[in-house]
């Protein structure tokens, strides 16, 4: 039987794989070390109790991104111990980081987004003089009853808890990178494939699969009906555009990977000027601080503040009861170098609703076709657009494109043949490195 480690995203997408992988005959498990800050919180999406056989519970670990993360050597040795019951390891987020000086097993890299766009390269991304600008500009505007001087100090302790952890970001961007290297295969998106290029890693190892996506009866398991949570307004209204997406879209320092929360504000505004019914926009309190203070800012700069409805980030269970009401049109992200499907999108896909997004579905080796659900935008002009094709659909069309969306992802989201996959991957990994170690 072969033995998988998963490390990395462990509160929903590494618990799920290891379950999946259990199901195919492969003993799976998680590494889950212990931050309480998530875990007492989190309800492992569907509210069900964890089973206790996929994960390996590991000491307290520096919360992710403090300094020290990569320098407490009791808990590497003790990561280092666990993995070494392991055939293989999957890794993501930091994980090719922590376990790149271990050579006990072969190693997949399986990408979720920010462990190869923004690790890889942490220096330059927050260490930039102009990184750091923003930083001090960020906080000298928040909060803005503070005093000049207490403003100047809370920027200059930002400047050196910053200078002070360089050593660290400096190990640790090191060691994401000879990480991913030494992976004898790399799960990627294809618009990420310029990056790995960029490290020199072999075309021939990259493999492109969706995300091991959330079982279907975790996904059934939602309340009936739009929850408590939203107000009246959202209830009555004839379409409800949500956008559970943090916000994310002030420029930082080079940085393409932005969510561009702000065009579909601003394409918001320009479709209610030509749309007579009542609709809402649903935007979430969940991001960096400066892109939620300018988000709102915009909403009443644009005066459309009566049509857009704030509330904090819902549950997992809340928020899908949202997605599976028939007068929602899910909203996820609008920059065009985002282009992929991401857990929204595929959210979306499973309750058949409209998804306005920046993913173009062309020529993607993850999918078989474009998912029929897709309304392509990634401005101002195509996101609204994008809304006045959605408005303009009948019901016997919405209806058709749940059903349509239905046979569309049994072909290309089915949680067990994505699995399959990952599995298939393992093995190509260790017949490419049959004794284990670095590749």
């Amino acid at each position: 039987m072969i033995r998988v480690g998963i490390y990395g995203n462990n509160l929903n997408q590494g618990y799920f794989l290891a379950g999946l992988l259990r199901r195919l005959g492969v003993d799976a498990r998680v590494f889950l070390p212990a931050y309480a800050h998530a875990q007492d919180t989190h309800e492992w999406w569907s509210g069900a109790a964890l089973d206790e056989s996929l994960v390996v519970r590991l000491s307290a670990m520096a919360a992710p991104g403090a300094s020290g993360t990569l320098t407490s050597q009791p808990v590497i040795r003790e990561m280092y111990a666990a993995a070494g019951e392991f055939d293989v390891l999957i890794l993501r987020e930091e994980g090719p980081a922590l376990f790149s000086e271990f050579a006990g097993c072969v190693k997949v890299f399986a990408s979720q987004g920010a462990d190869l766009q923004l690790w890889p390269w942490w220096l330059k991304t927050h260490f930039s003089p102009e990184a750091l600008f923003r930083e001090a500009a960020a906080n000298w505007r928040f909060p803005a009853n503070r005093s000049v001087l207490r403003k100047a100090g809370t920027v200059a302790m930002a400047w050196i808890r910053r200078v002070r952890s360089l050593p660290d970001l400096s190990r640790r961007q090191r060691r994401q990178r000879a990480g991913i290297a030494q992976c004898a295969r790399a799960i990627i998106f294809p618009y990420q494939r310029y990056l790995l290029d960029a490290l020199a890693y072999p075309a021939d190892r990259v493999r492109y699969i969706p995300l091991p996506n959330t079982p279907p009866q975790d996904l059934d398991d939602h309340a009936a009906g739009l929850p408590d949570a939203l107000p009246v307004a959202c209830k009555e209204a004839e379409l409800l555009f949500v956008h559970p997406a943090r916000m994310f879209f002030l420029p930082r320092d080079g940085n393409r990977f932005l969510k561009d929360n702000d065009k579909l504000i601003k394409g918001f505004a320009d479709f209610l000027r030509g749309y007579a019914g009542n609709a809402r926009l649903v935007l979430f309190g969940k991001g960096l601080a400066e892109d939620i203070h300018v988000a709102g800012a915009l909403v009443r700069e644009l005066g459309i503040a009566d049509r857009v409805v704030w509330l904090p980030e819902l549950s997992n269970r809340e928020l899908r009861s949202v997605l599976g009401h028939p007068r929602t049109v899910v909203c996820d992200q609008y920059s065009p170098f985002v282009n992929t499907l991401g857990n929204l999108g595929r959210e979306s896909v499973y309750f058949g609703r409209p998804l306005i997004t920046s993913y173009d579905g062309e020529d993607d080796p993850m999918y078989s076709s474009r998912p029929p659900n897709v309304f392509f935008a990634n401005s101002v002009a195509t996101v609204a657009d994008a809304m006045r094709q959605v408005a303009a659909l009948s019901e016997g069309e919405r209806q058709a494109l749940v059903e349509t969306c239905a046979a569309w992802y049994r072909q290309n989201l089915d949680p067990l043949k994505n699995a399959r996959r990952y599995l298939d991957v393992c093995i190509e990994a260790m017949a490419l490195d049959p004794e284990g170690g670095k590749a």
